[in-house]
């Protein structure tokens, strides 16, 4: 983002980091939950 902040791949993965950890802290479980629909290629 510091090398080209308009890049359309680079500011949906970082808005997505955001919205990850907001939920993450808002629910402990959030980030196991993810992990396995990751596995199981819901990504």
């Amino acid at each position: 983002m510091e090398i080209n902040p308009k890049n359309p791949p680079a500011a949906r993965n970082l808005a997505m980091l955001y919205e990850v950890r907001e939920k993450a802290s808002k629910d402990p479980w959030y980030l196991e939950e993810s992990e396995a629909y990751m596995q199981e290629g819901y990504f």
